[in-house]
C-alpha cells in the first residue's frame, strides 16, 4: 500500500511543468515500478509456498499450449514453438500450479532469445515427453544462448538465480517448490548449447 501511494503521487508529480520535475519524474516512476514488481514477487513467493496443490485431471498437451500462449510464444514472429507432448495424455496435478511452472520456463527461454536477437539461427523452443517405470518427464529445451555461469551456480536460489539483470530469481525457486509439492523434481540439465529443464513427476501421476 505504501508503494502504491508513492506511485500515485509520482504520477501526479510527473504532470507538473517544471523542467527539473520533467527530467527526474520518469526515473522516479521507473524506480517505483521496479520496487512494486519486486514486492509483488516476494508476496507471490510466500503465497505459492504456502498453498498446497489441488490435484485434478489435466490434459498435459493442452496445458503446455495454454502456457505457451501466456508466455508470449504462440505466434511469435521469430521463435518457433514445438509441442511434442502426446495429445491423449492426462495426469493428476494442480493445473494452475503446473501451468505457472511451464509459463515461467517458457518465458525464460523466450526472453533469453530476445535478449540475444540474431545470435541463434532458427530459434526454437520444444516440449517433449518421456516416461520410465517410475517417473514421467516433461522436458522444455531450446537452442538458444544457454544460461550464464553465475545463473547456473545459483539456480533455484531465491534472489540469486536470475539470468536477467534486475531479476529476482524467484521464478525458478517458486517453480521448484511447486513441483516438489507434487512429489516431483525440477532439474536443470546442462548441455553444450541452449538450456534444458526437466519437470519430473511420479508415474502414478499419469491417469491415461
Amino acid at each position: 500500500n505504501t508503494l502504491t501511494s508513492a506511485q500515485l503521487l509520482s504520477d501526479q508529480v510527473a504532470t507538473l511543468d517544471d523542467p527539473n520535475v520533467q527530467r527526474l519524474a520518469p526515473r522516479l516512476v521507473t524506480t517505483l515500478d521496479k520496487a512494486i514488481g519486486f514486492a509483488q514477487s516476494v508476496l507471490d513467493y510466500g503465497r505459492q509456498s504456502a498453498t498446497p496443490p489441488k490435484p485434478g485431471p489435466v490434459d498435459l498437451h493442452l496445458l503446455v499450449d495454454e502456457s505457451a500462449i501466456e508466455a508470449g510464444l504462440m505466434g511469435h514472429p521469430e521463435i518457433r514453438f514445438i509441442n511434442e507432448v502426446p495429445d491423449d495424455l492426462v495426469i493428476n496435478a494442480d493445473a494452475d500450479q503446473l501451468g505457472r511452472v511451464f509459463v515461467n520456463l517458457l518465458k525464460n527461454a523466450r526472453q533469453a532469445f530476445e535478449a540475444n536477437t540474431g545470435s541463434t539461427p532458427a530459434p526454437a523452443i520444444t516440449t517433449t515427453y518421456s516416461e520410465t517405470a517410475d517417473e514421467l518427464t516433461l522436458t522444455i529445451s531450446d537452442n538458444g544462448p544457454g544460461l550464464p555461469p553465475r545463473a547456473k551456480e545459483n539456480l533455484f536460489v531465491a534472489f540469486q538465480g536470475s539470468a536477467r539483470a534486475g531479476g529476482t530469481g524467484l521464478g525458478l525457486a517458486i517453480a521448484r517448490e511447486l513441483i516438489e509439492a507434487h512429489g516431483g523434481k525440477l532439474v536443470f540439465v546442462d548441455q553444450p548449447k541452449g538450456a534444458r529443464f526437466d519437470v519430473i513427476l511420479p508415474i502414478a501421476t499419469r491417469l491415461h
